[in-house]
């Protein structure tokens, strides 16, 4: 009975509320188009775009699912680099959908077929610039930072079984 009280009371108060006066929809799109604002090499085509996500330093990351493909363009439209293929190892994609950059500069795609997500390291503009200038002066790299990295026995395992996953059902095709 309670329940219903507050129902009845919350509706009330709903209907008394006023009522915004504009349609939905009926205000000025704040957006633009742009038609062929990308700039790709010479034949290089654009297939299907399911995501975008732009980076602080102004790189726009696109999820081309038609080509199974992430594509970082420039903020004027040119094509920067571009990364995977159509497949189940690591690197590659089977129906790239979704994509989101975290604080810490990972790239993480969502597939839609085998249902995953993979995580990529991003470098920055100003990572990337720092690293070419430490090379440059001959600047040597810390041991903790030069050391490749180790994997846990689990991570092993679950690469191991990742791949074997995949050969299996590269063979069922």
């Amino acid at each position: 009975m309670i329940l219903r009280g507050l129902l009845v009371a919350a509706l009330s108060t709903a209907a008394a509320l006023p009522q915004s006066a504009s349609a939905p929809n009926s205000q000025p799109n704040p957006y633009r188009t742009a038609e062929h604002w990308y700039q790709l090499p010479e034949g290089r085509t654009m297939g299907s775009t399911s995501a975008v996500t732009i980076t602080p330093d102004g790189h726009i990351w696109v999820v081309d699912d038609a080509q199974d493909k992430i594509k970082v363009f420039n903020n004027q439209g040119r094509l920067l680099i571009y990364m995977g293929d159509h497949g189940y190892y690591p690197g590659q994609f089977m129906g790239a959908w979704g994509i989101a950059i975290d604080k810490l500069n990972r790239v993480v795609v969502s597939e839609t077929y085998p249902g995953r997500v993979q995580v990529f390291r991003y470098i920055t503009d100003a990572e990337a610039a720092a690293e070419k200038a430490r090379r440059e002066s001959g600047e040597q790299k810390s041991a903790s930072t030069s050391a490749p990295a180790q994997k846990s026995p689990a991570a092993l395992q679950s690469q191991e079984t990742a791949d074997a996953s995949a050969k299996k059902d590269s063979a069922a095709h």
